[in-house]
């Protein structure tokens, strides 16, 4: 059962956990893995409406 606002769960690209996206988050936006905590932003694939973490160092 997901938590309250959050609307899904992305895979942190280094480590491999799953990062919470909210509801309020968009394409651009900086996000911490709950795990490693790299930032990552997140991006949408050009071709489809996918999102996805990429890092941000």
């Amino acid at each position: 059962m997901p938590l309250k606002g959050i609307s899904t769960y992305l895979s942190c690209p280094v480590c491999d956990a799953d990062v919470p996206i909210s509801e309020d988050e968009k394409v651009g936006d900086e996000v911490y893995c709950p795990y490693c905590q790299v930032p990552l932003k997140l991006r949408k694939t050009k071709d489809k409406e996918d999102m996805y973490l990429e890092e941000n160092f």
